[in-house]
């Protein structure tokens, strides 16, 4: 465990004695680095718990912890945050990779059931291009989780359940799932099963949109309401303003024929998935054009990265993938240098674990696109080109280079066809 969560942890025990705290507070690298670097969620989690609230305890947290550690903390709508956190703690918040990640959030699978991922699909009551934006961010979680975990339960309602284990079984699901959305555009349906609704495996993400589930049967809502407190599912509603358009400039994008002329041009398993990363990236959809999946390769997080890991090959034989958390605690010194870039793939195998344990897919999303781009943008430096053509990879470029090989190296799970050998 880390040590600023094992502070934590320690402080709210001399707080809150009577309180047992989930694994899921555990500090975490931020979505937002530019507002904090690892934030928990242990504030709100008491204050849930014991009615009082959450900023008021956060500061008391606060207080304790910086008796106990070095470290600039604040609070940020309850969440506590740390702010240029020191070397030696945030060598400590890194997981060696996504596995034990998941082990230290408690959530892993349990060896005899998949876990679970539920999706309430809405009905003409949302646009089509945000019905298939949702079915994308929720096709995402079960990607990753067969890429880690070798399968997963997928409900996607009204269809039929399925256990999907492989990538193929994957974009067949993403597929049937988009087909289904485009076949009925003027559907209207509320009766939705619980069978396709609550769980029945141990910590299930249930997915729908806010719009949609304020139309749900009272009963239904009550029940997820009840399992999201009980901490038996992730109900998980991606925020209207990136799910919905605002701008009529792109309306027209976004309409069914526009849509289908989109979907008529994918015609592999490789370019399902790449328009599958394309259609639940972060771009909010007032920005999205469908149709850039097609031509443009880079509208597609997983051809940015794929393409990052190709770069990266060709001149890090100092650090050759894969790089171990302990071959980048003996480089990292200063941390001065392209710091965010750095923080971002220490960050990946945690922010990886989350979205598969908790559903965090916007987070994940987030991290991995500015995880891509900044580290291109590393890489495009004349000065730094200079560097790794001469092979002068030390200093503060070994330590963006071993950090930056250490997120590719976490991820090549998925980035790779088929199972890597580099794992």
């Amino acid at each position: 465990m880390s040590i600023l969560s094992s502070v934590t942890r320690a402080a709210a025990r001399k707080l809150f004695p009577e309180i047992e705290l989930s694994p899921a507070v555990s500090f975490a690298p931020m979505q937002r680095i530019d507002r904090g670097e690892f934030s928990s969620s242990v504030a709100l989690e008491l204050a849930r718990l014991t009615k009082q609230r959450a900023e008021h305890i956060a500061e008391r947290l606060i207080a304790e912890i910086r008796s106990e550690v070095p470290v600039t903390l604040r609070c940020d709508s309850g969440y506590v945050v740390s702010i240029d956190t020191p070397r030696d703690l945030v060598v400590s918040e890194v997981s060696p990779d996504t596995e034990t990640a998941l082990k230290d959030l408690a959530l892993a699978r349990c060896s005899e059931a998949f876990r679970t991922v539920r999706c309430i699909l809405p009905d003409c009551t949302e646009p089509v291009y945000a019905r298939l934006r949702l079915v994308a961010r929720v096709m995402q979680q079960v990607f990753l989780t067969v890429m880690y975990e070798n399968g997963c339960d997928v409900f996607i309602d009204p269809l039929p359940a399925r256990q999907v284990r492989s990538q193929r079984e994957v974009v067949e699901l993403f597929r049937s799932a988009v087909s289904y959305v485009i076949e009925n555009e003027g559907e209207r349906r509320l009766n939705v099963s619980d069978d396709h609704t609550l769980p029945s495996s141990p910590r299930a993400s249930v997915w729908t949109t806010h719009h949609y589930h304020e139309r749900l049967p009272q009963a239904l809502r009550v029940a997820l309401s009840v399992a999201r407190k009980g901490g038996s599912i992730d109900l998980r509603m991606p925020m209207d303003a990136w799910l919905l358009s605002r701008d009529r400039v792109l309306s027209g994008l976004l309409e069914r024929s526009s849509l289908e002329s989109v979907l008529r041009g994918l015609d592999s398993e490789e370019a399902w998935l790449r328009f599958l990363f394309h259609a639940g990236s972060t771009v909010f959809s007032g920005d999205y054009d469908p149709g850039v999946a097609l031509f443009d390769e880079f509208a597609s997080p997983l051809y940015s990265v794929r393409l990052l890991v190709e770069r990266y090959r060709r001149f890090a034989g100092y650090f050759p993938l894969p790089v171990k958390a302990e071959q980048v605690a003996r480089v990292l010194q200063t941390m001065s240098f392209e710091r965010r870039l750095a923080l971002r793939g220490l960050g990946m195998p945690t922010y990886t674990a989350r979205a598969i344990a908790l559903g965090e897919m916007a987070e994940w999303s987030a991290a991995l696109e500015d995880f891509a781009s900044r580290a291109h943008a590393f890489i495009n430096s004349p000065r730094i080109r200079v560097c790794l053509e001469e092979g002068q990879i030390s200093g503060e470029v070994g330590e963006i280079v071993a950090s930056l090989g250490f997120g590719l190296s976490s991820i090549l799970w998925f980035v790779t066809e088929g199972p890597c050998v580099d794992r």
